[in-house]
């Protein structure tokens, strides 16, 4: 659906959102989980568009549920991949997942075997503060807030006052920063929030949850007053 004026969220790709910024090209930020191409693809076509239409895909981190269908869209649209150089190495398969040192991580475990992940080289590194112009949107700015994980990046549209959080922030019955049952280190993810609280917001758009789309900023800070 269109969230926005060429905001579009995809909510049906395995209890995660992903969305789709639609100008002359699409954006993508993140893909959902793995079988999840063709939902994506499908909606694509409903608005008229191809695949090569498609050129570039955000990731925000390298779990199953943000990254699982990368490699197949990829393949699909020859889309350029962006994603931060800790999580890069994951993303690609040149080093193993990091797991949370609860009971959660055999959960996780698991779920990397029946679902897998299949490696996606990542084409550009996105470091905190980076840009990409998205013409017809404004520029992407990459926002580091390491904690989820180690390279994990939201991606802020300045001109929009929107924020694409991934997983440093869900809204579920109220907004809260990251899962901790799910997270490396919960204090690097609160710090994450502070920071996400100082930029000037008025949309947050979460990966788990629906989206907040007027007001959002005086929400944020208050999560943050909270930590």
């Amino acid at each position: 659906m269109e969230l926005l004026p060429q905001i579009h969220l995809l909510s049906s790709l395995g209890f995660v959102n992903a969305y789709l910024l639609v100008s002359d090209k699409l954006a993508l930020v993140d893909t959902g989980m793995a079988g999840q191409a063709g939902k994506v693809l499908g909606y694509v076509a409903r608005l008229g568009r191809q695949p090569p239409d498609l050129t570039q895909i955000f990731v925000t981190h390298y779990h199953l549920d943000h990254a699982g269908s990368l490699a197949a869209l990829q393949a699909a649209t020859g889309a350029t991949v962006y994603a931060s150089p800790a999580d890069a190495a994951v993303i690609s398969g040149q080093t193993p997942q990091p797991l949370p040192r609860d009971w959660r991580r055999w959960v996780v475990w698991i779920e990397d075997r029946l679902m897998p992940t299949r490696p996606c080289p990542v084409d550009r590194l996105l470091n905190d503060g980076d840009v990409v112009p998205l013409p017809g949107l404004g520029e992407l700015r990459a926002v580091a807030s390491s904690g989820h994980t180690a390279g994990h990046l939201c991606y802020y549209l300045p001109e929009r006052r929107l924020l694409f959080t991934g997983d440093a922030l869900i809204h579920s019955q109220q907004l809260a920063g990251a899962n901790p049952q799910f997270s490396l280190d919960m204090a690097q993810a609160r710090a994450a929030v502070r920071k996400l609280a100082a930029l000037d917001v008025d949309v947050l758009c979460f990966s788990h949850g629906p989206p907040i789309v007027s007001g959002a900023g005086e929400q944020l800070r208050a999560l943050a007053a909270r930590l």
